[in-house]
This record gives structure tokens, sequence and C-alpha cells, in this order.
């Protein structure tokens, strides 16, 4: 038999499903609203998980995630924290600090690193996410 020529040949997707199903049990403990976008991008709605988020539950992993995200001028978030008055800023903080949680849990447990974006909407989730790449 002749051998499959790469530019004709199907790419076995198993190994990417797999690892997205991976990766999906772990953001499911974060919440119960996700929806999958594709195998490697999802949406997730952590509005209730946000009201619980303190910087002090972080570990040390974690408080490096938070301490390295960025505000939309380029600033250093955490530098901010006790400047933020609205309510919409300490729900977006709030934010950072789950999705911190959550990049930590995914690196733990399988071993993927991931970007995320806080924000009030999807479409400026997702500009956030790809502003964020890698592993931020």
């Amino acid at each position: 038999a002749e051998a499959a020529s790469r530019t004709s040949a199907k790419v076995s997707l198993a190994r990417y499903r797999m690892a997205s199903r991976q990766v999906m049990a772990v953001l499911a403990r974060y919440s119960k609203r996700i929806e999958k976008a594709s195998i490697d991008e999802v949406y997730m709605d952590i509005t209730a998980e946000v009201s619980q988020a303190s910087v002090d539950d972080l570990d040390e992993e974690g408080r490096r995630a938070v301490e390295l995200t960025k505000l939309a001028d380029g600033s250093d978030a955490a530098a901010s924290v006790g400047t933020w008055e609205t309510a919409s800023d300490r729900l977006l903080w709030g934010g950072a600090i789950v999705a911190a949680r959550i990049r930590t849990a995914v690196r733990r447990e399988t071993g993927y690193t991931m970007s995320a974006g806080v924000a009030h909407s999807k479409l400026l989730a997702k500009l956030a996410s790809a502003r964020n790449k890698p592993n931020k």
C-alpha cells in the first residue's frame, strides 16, 4: 500500500477531542453555563462564581496569573484594585480571579495552558482572550 500524502490525507482529531473533553471536565466544575464554540474554545458565564471571588483564596500560581492580568490600557490590573469604584469594575476583577483559578486547575489537571478573556460580552471576552495569548 502506498503511503498517504501529507497534502491529501485527513488528520485525526482524536487526540484533540480527548484533550478537549479533559479540559471541559475541569471547566464544568466552575460553571454550569458553558457554551462550546469549537474544539478549543468555550464561553463560560461565571457571574455567580464572581461574587465569591477573593485574591486571598488563590495559591501562588493563581496570584501570579492575576498579577499578569492587563487592563485594556495596558496597565497592571493588580495595581489598580483599590481604585475600582463601580460594581462593574468589581465584577470584572472577580472574573479575573475566577479565570486565574480555572487556568490553574486546567494546567494542574491536564498539563495544558490556556488563555482567558473576562468581559461583559462574548465578543469582548474573545478579543481579550486573543490579546492574552499565550497562557494569560
